[in-house]
């Protein structure tokens, strides 16, 4: 094994070399860098599409809005599709589809169709341009306007229906009606001036 010998001269002489060394000098470089990047392909403008602000709504079929059965919303709802209440809504609701109330809805419903089911409520008027459908345990307080209407609860308000209604045994109406065709079950109640309108 070779021994190493220790030299203290050529020691101090590093030592002292290393003294003498001058510090780097020192760059700011910026951590980010703008950089431009050239491309072959030639863009053209984009175009924006134009906002359109008409309250006219158009109707999105597949579009469902489910309101839970825990849920209370204070406030109008405007939409295109489909609503379904479950919950309770404190305020007007306007939809271009089908509206499906089996919770509560405290103000004006406008529709193409509506349907209340379960012990669905509402305590507001009603305007629907097709077809209502009113199951026995609901409720009806204000005015409607349908095309047709098939009706099997109490409703306490006017009905104008342009074509068909139905009164089931369990409803009882309390207002005017005006129909084209009208079909009373035996039980209903109606409370109210009658025009058969052709």
């Amino acid at each position: 094994m070779a021994r190493t010998r220790n030299n203290e001269k050529d020691l101090n002489e590093i030592l002292s070399d290393m003294e003498n060394i001058d510090e780097p000098d020192t760059v700011d470089v910026p951590l980010f860098q703008e950089a431009k990047f050239e491309t072959p392909f030639v863009s053209a403008p984009v175009e924006q599409p134009k906002q359109n602000y008409s309250s006219k709504l158009t109707p999105a079929d597949e579009e469902m809005i489910v309101i839970g059965s825990s849920t209370t919303i204070s406030s109008d709802i405007n939409c295109s599709g489909n609503v379904e209440i479950r919950g309770q809504l404190l305020g007007n609701l306007i939809v271009s589809g089908v509206v499906t109330v089996s919770g509560s809805v405290e103000g004006n419903v406008e529709a193409s169709e509506v349907t209340l089911l379960n012990e669905g409520k509402v305590n507001g008027n009603i305007t629907c341009q097709n077809d209502l459908l009113v199951g026995d345990k609901c409720r009806i307080t204000g005015d409607v306007k349908a095309r047709n209407a098939d009706i099997k609860a109490p409703v306490l308000g006017n009905l104008e229906i342009a074509h068909a209604l139905k009164v089931g045994s369990t409803a009882s109406i309390n207002g005017d009606i005006v129909a084209e065709t009208l079909a009373v079950e035996s039980g209903a109640i109606i409370n109210g001036h009658l025009t058969i309108k052709r």
